[in-house]
């Protein structure tokens, strides 16, 4: 591992503050340690690697030279975010393509988010896919593992998350995609907009060692889970925030540690316009309460790229995970308890090592959640 330090970098590129857990979002009166990023970001490979292995997450800055591209990504990635744009507005009016979510996920945090599947950004937005292509050499570079490859999963591929906002709307209204890991476990976040504050990916680091010290299933009642650990031992957690931005990169490992995104209302756009920012605006047919069809305007408050990448490692245990979900019967998830007592012993009939046991469970319970997220279900009326 290359320490931080031996590249001139003898702090954190955190800068940590206490805050309220309830700021985050957590019914909990706990004052826990924040940790946010506000390095500018790694600049050349060395540095990328060096916070990459140390923090399993690094911003990666505008002038950073891709690997085999030779570009600076700012401006490989302009036309990428102007040609995505164009292709969510022209398909803002199919459900099937931009599916409006809202439910409560399995482990009973909320989901709230407009979403574009895996399947539909290969079929809709190439600029994406060759987007993914060309940061592959880098990609590789700073995880430091030449097996990796952009993810084909159905359910994990290369989505994109979007929180639009009515502008004539709530102010008030929450939009959020709360706690959960990935089974891809490198993602590389592309940010399409984020107006206003809010909107952060945010690590809580130390919530699954907690779960493990005081015996609480990790993927269940996530909100009590936390809320316990941290009156137990409010030093417990510590939550790592990344501000995400128009154009930024930020490349994480995904399958560790739960992670969210810090829940974005109509007043943050609101008041990221107020302060110069213009979002992108998107234009939708709707039927009013008397069957009348209206034009809509949507505000976005804050939309990303999901670019999935894994290693064999992770593809490994994904050929276990699909081994198991052969036998597993139908409508049973991780919501529900008898999940668990099912899979355990499958699992452990065929991984001995009790490390990759947890991850083939965790990847299971990945991957019903993302189907939640970006399957036909759970679609609303926008």
């Amino acid at each position: 591992m290359i320490a931080t330090a031996e590249l001139g970098y003898e702090n954190s590129p955190y800068t940590a503050d206490p805050i309220s857990a309830r700021e985050l979002g957590i019914d909990s009166d706990a004052i826990v340690r924040i940790e946010r990023w506000t390095h500018p970001g790694a600049q050349t490979p060395e540095q990328a690697v060096a916070f990459f292995q140390e923090y399993g997450a690094v911003l990666i800055a505008p002038d950073f030279t891709l690997v085999e591209d030779g570009r600076q990504v700012h401006e490989a990635v302009t036309p990428v975010i102007a040609a995505t744009q164009e292709t969510i507005a022209s398909n803002i009016h199919s459900p099937r393509v931009v599916k409006f979510k809202d439910f409560t996920a399995y482990n009973g945090t909320a989901r709230k988010l407009a979403t574009i599947d895996y399947p539909h950004v290969i079929s809709h937005f190439p600029d994406i896919v060759a987007w993914q292509n060309t940061l592959l050499p880098t990609v590789r570079a700073i995880s430091g593992d030449p097996t990796t490859e952009a993810s084909i999963d159905p359910d994990e591929g290369t989505v994109i998350n979007l929180q639009l906002f009515h502008a004539a709307g709530d102010p008030n209204e929450r939009q959020q995609h709360g706690p959960h890991t990935d089974r891809v476990d490198i993602t590389v976040v592309f940010g399409l907009d984020n107006v206003g504050p809010n909107g952060d990916l945010v690590f809580a680091h130390g919530y699954t060692e907690g779960c493990e010290k005081y015996g609480r299933n990790q993927h269940q009642n996530f909100n009590e889970n936390i809320a316990y650990i941290l009156n137990k031992d409010s030093n417990a957690i510590v939550f790592r925030s990344h501000p995400v931005k128009k154009g930024s990169l930020i490349m994480i490992k995904s399958a560790e540690d739960a992670h969210f995104i810090t829940a974005k209302t109509l007043a943050d756009v609101q008041q990221g316009i107020a302060e110069g920012a213009k979002p992108t605006i998107f234009r939708k047919f709707e039927r009013d309460q008397n069957g009348k069809m209206i034009l809509v305007e949507y505000e976005e408050g804050r939309g990303i790229v999901n670019t999935a990448f894994d290693t064999s490692d992770c593809r490994e245990r994904d050929e276990i995970v699909k081994d198991i979900k052969r036998v597993l019967p139908p409508h049973i998830g991780p919501h529900n308890e008898a999940f668990y007592h099912i899979v355990r012993p499958l699992i452990q009939q065929r991984v001995t090592d009790p490390l990759q046991q947890k991850r083939v469970e965790s990847d299971l319970v990945a991957g019903s959640s993302a189907n939640d997220l970006y399957n036909d279900e759970n679609i609303i009326d926008s």
